[in-house]
């Protein structure tokens, strides 16, 4: 399989990315890059108390893997299952492989966030597969304040826009190559592209 990892820096110039992809496509695919500013995240919009039944009990509250099937996880568990609200959310990230996927949260929703994503929800036609793309700051495993909108497709599973995307690493079994072809500057924006494949 292969797993892409985005992101950028509000300081890094054009030239550090290049050498700092460069570097990354022979060093290691272990991407520990701490800047401050906004964080975007893409991923499953998923709620703890599922997480913490699927880790107990192997399923959810509505019966679906919140680990290994979160594209199962019902929208309406989200929305109507008051133990699931009241729980929170986080949006997920595959720590497995793609034939022995494993995702667990990454970020968790506070409480401005959470009011964000109950509105989208709550509007949504969506049943499940339910992907988001949240920015905002990051403090701990908390992101705050965060803008949330649907999204769809696989640049929608695990993909960060780093201020703070914390460490991401291939799985085991595979190998990093650093992609400098995805590095643009938009004034001192710069994005680097990190792909891990199998």
């Amino acid at each position: 399989g292969m797993t892409t990892f985005s992101g950028g820096s509000s300081f890094a110039p054009a030239f550090v990315l290049f050498v700092f992809a460069s570097v990354m496509r022979v060093a290691s695919c272990s991407v520990a890059f701490a800047a401050g500013g906004m964080t975007t995240f893409s991923g499953y919009l998923m709620d703890n108390y599922c997480y913490i039944e699927t880790q107990q009990k192997g399923v959810g509250k509505d019966g679906t893997d919140a680990i290994k099937a979160p594209e199962t996880h019902n929208v309406y568990c989200l929305d109507k299952v008051q133990a699931c609200v009241d729980s929170g959310f986080y949006v997920a990230m595959n720590n497995g492989t793609g034939g022995a996927k494993s995702y667990h949260p990454k970020y968790q929703l506070d409480s401005a966030s959470m009011a964000t994503a109950l509105a989208l929800i709550g509007a949504t036609t969506k049943t499940n597969d339910y992907k988001v793309t949240v920015t905002g700051e990051v403090e701990g495993n908390q992101i705050k304040n965060a803008t949330i909108v649907e999204c769809d497709g696989d640049q929608c599973d695990g993909v960060c826009t780093c201020g703070d995307c914390g460490s991401m690493a291939c799985d085991s079994g595979e190998s990093a190559s650093g992609d400098a072809s995805g590095a643009a500057a938009v004034g001192v924006l710069a994005v680097w592209v990190v792909t891990c494949r199998a």
